[in-house]
């Protein structure tokens, strides 16, 4: 049956559909309570577009995993799979055929949130969950769907705290995703996505004196990324909007226009695409774009940092020549695990 169920897999992940079919009911002769089959099965109808059937053998995977623990990725998998597909079809939908469908995807991302059982899977799920809420004309339920959360966040994991604080600021909730971003970055005072999204939620919700620190701590972990001083432009936008002072407003239009201004003209531009942490290794993707006139080649040399700040370890890499208005990209591998967060030395 082993190697039955290992073809039929090999087989789908190829993308050789009939003999991924022809291997998982193979399987299923041998031992017709193997929930790896029938999601193999799933995955085979899912590719053929053949929603009804792939549901069906989903709903097997699970019934024949059961309370199983030994089968807890394969029923999270199944239950990841019955939600996404629930959600292809509102998104291929139009008009009220769309929030119809909508409404029936947001039970199985209940399901799969509820089942969710490490911080990325919970965080994938709030999003999803909220957005079918939203699809389905029903954004007055979004809060509902990070309650338990907004109840006791310290009980949850950055990314789940992070896109939950995303999914309330996109619903108009500020003060509740100010809450998760402090919280996040309570667990993590390097994350550069809370500091990001804290500094903004604060402008957004009128705080702009509160997002200057935020800033300030972005920029000297990112010095190189213009999107970073152009807070700075709308926090001073919202302080311009909170004073009838006419010399505080020439003040605060001054240091808009000077970080506005800042941001337009900076010579280069990094960008972070991916920041993998594992517990014996850590990721750091992106690209550098050069906006001067002339080839660069970027010396990079990011550190590592752990909870408390510390250097964990120094990379260098040379990221060139880069033509003009051209973007080269960058890729930093550290064998060290337990990383927070990273800096770089601002590039010229």
């Amino acid at each position: 049956m082993r190697t039955a169920l290992n073809g039929a897999i090999s087989a789908l992940n190829a993308g050789k559909l009939d003999s991924a079919e022809i291997f998982a009911k193979r399987s299923l002769v041998l031992d017709r309570h193997a929930p790896y089959a029938y999601s193999v099965l799933g995955s085979v109808a899912q590719n053929r577009k053949n929603w009804a059937a792939a549901n069906d053998y989903w709903k097997q995977a699970l019934a024949a995993a059961g309370t199983d623990t030994s089968y807890a990725d394969v029923r999270a998998k199944t239950m990841y799979e019955i939600a996404s597909s629930a959600s292809d079809k509102a998104d291929a939908a139009t008009g009220a055929a769309k929030r119809a469908a909508a409404r029936e995807a947001i039970k199985p991302w209940q399901d799969y949130l509820a089942a969710a059982s490490n911080d990325l899977m919970l965080a994938d799920a709030i999003d999803n969950t909220a957005r079918m809420y939203v699809e389905a004309g029903d954004s007055a339920s979004v809060s509902g769907v990070y309650a338990p959360l907004l109840a006791n966040p310290s009980k949850y994991g950055e990314q789940s705290l992070i896109h939950a604080g995303v999914v309330a600021t996109h619903n108009g909730h500020h003060a509740d995703a100010i809450k998760f971003f402090e919280a996040a970055l309570a667990q993590n005072p390097y994350s550069r996505d809370a500091l990001n999204n804290l500094a903004a939620t604060y402008i957004q919700n009128n705080e702009s004196t509160k997002a200057f620190p935020m800033i300030d701590k972005l920029i000297a972990l990112d010095p190189s990324n213009p999107d970073n001083p152009l807070l700075y432009a709308f926090a001073y936008q919202g302080l311009y909007k909170g004073t009838k002072d006419k010399k505080l407003q020439k003040t605060y239009t001054d240091s808009l226009v000077y970080f506005n201004n800042k941001s337009e003209n900076a010579k280069v531009k990094l960008g972070v695409n991916e920041f993998t942490r594992r517990p014996t290794e850590t990721f750091l993707v992106g690209s550098i774009e050069n906006r001067d006139k002339t080839p660069k080649t970027y010396p990079l040399t990011v550190e590592f940092l752990d909870k408390n700040g510390g250097v964990v370890d120094t990379q260098t890499v040379s990221v060139g020549p880069v033509a003009p208005k051209a973007s080269g990209v960058f890729r930093v591998k550290s064998d060290k695990g337990g990383v927070y967060g990273y800096r770089y030395k601002p590039l010229s």
